[in-house]
């Protein structure tokens, strides 16, 4: 199922805290005791064990938007100058070395990633674009070939690559893109609404069929095989965000149809937003609710379930929810 989980646990705790004076757009670990951290044109490289700084030093004429590690020594730098860096840390931890500069998009570039194909990234700017590009940067010498250019209306803030080869992208209106190659280009083959409140998302893969994307407020974790369940999860939350669906009345009446299913609803959007999910989905959804503790969206989803029965002998309930009858003499 798609799901939103707003709640970290509170076994959680802080094991220690680093106090810094300019807010910290990411990280990256090297090891398992250095710390890489990007303020402002800056890139300072703890000892987190020795508590003491290794490196500190300007790379870039602007901001540093992302960092993503290539391997234990080399990262890719995302900066406000318009430019990508490949860095590599010298051996003995003493300086950065600039491996290649750069410039695939016109604006602040918010974002590269590396792609599984061999010397294939994508990146993201303020452009308005997603440019899937060919870079071997290990060689200052050779040229960037952009593959593709994905144009967006809207700003994007993060990307991704998932294990089947699609793309995604949350733009700064909180849309979740999917895009599929097909034959060299890259078509949308489903959107989801509602990743909202973040100025900075991140898109991680949890396992094979879920992501984790982290906002500014909120943390989202979605069913990639399943994204309708998260879409209803959604709409529920976005429809009913000032007020609450009325109390459903129980029980139904032996002979409801969808006249009086419709006449206790609130209104013709809580009756189509039902009336469009089909029974698998409508148990999933209730699954998604009683795990976020939506009340409101168990009730109305309980109420569609309880109505699908309405009239039903056992016989025909067992068919419709799939029941195999396991009783034994």
């Amino acid at each position: 199922m798609g799901l939103i989980k707003y709640k970290f646990s509170k076994y959680w705790r802080v094991k220690e805290e680093i106090k810094l004076k300019e807010n910290v757009s990411c990280l990256l670990i090297f090891g398992n005791d250095k710390l890489l951290i990007p303020i402002n044109k800056k890139l300072i490289l703890l000892d987190i064990k020795n508590d003491k700084i290794l490196i500190s030093s300007d790379v870039s004429d602007s901001r540093i938007n992302d960092l993503l590690k290539i391997n234990e020594n080399e990262f890719i730098c995302s900066s406000g100058d318009c430019t990508i860096k490949f860095v590599q840390i010298t051996i003995d931890f003493s300086g950065f070395i600039i491996l290649k500069n750069t410039k695939i998009h016109s604006k602040e570039i918010i974002q590269a990633i590396k792609l599984k194909e061999d010397k294939l990234f994508a990146s993201c700017s303020k452009d308005l674009s997603i440019k899937i590009w060919e870079c071997d940067f290990k060689n200052k010498n050779s040229k960037e070939l952009i593959r593709n250019t994905i144009n967006s209306s809207i700003e994007v803030l993060s990307i991704f690559e998932l294990p089947n080869g699609e793309i995604i992208y949350i733009s700064k209106n909180g849309r979740l893109v999917f895009l599929e190659l097909k034959n060299g280009e890259y078509f949308l083959i489903e959107a989801i609404n509602g990743i909202k409140n973040g100025l900075h998302n991140s898109i991680f893969l949890v396992n094979y069929d879920t992501i984790l994307v982290g906002t500014k407020r909120n943390v989202f974790l979605i069913d990639i095989n399943n994204k309708a369940i998260l879409e209803n999860v959604i709409k529920y939350l976005e429809h009913f965000k000032d007020f609450e669906p009325k109390e459903i009345p129980k029980p139904f009446p032996e002979m409801a149809d969808d006249q009086f299913f419709r006449s206790i609803l609130d209104d013709d959007w809580t009756f189509d937003f039902l009336n469009q999910m089909k029974l698998e989905e409508a148990i999933e959804t209730l699954n998604a609710a009683n795990y976020l503790q939506i009340e409101g969206l168990i009730s109305l989803v309980a109420a569609k379930l309880g109505y699908e029965l309405t009239n039903c002998s056992v016989e025909e309930a067992k068919k419709k929810f799939q029941i195999e009858d396991d009783m034994t003499d």
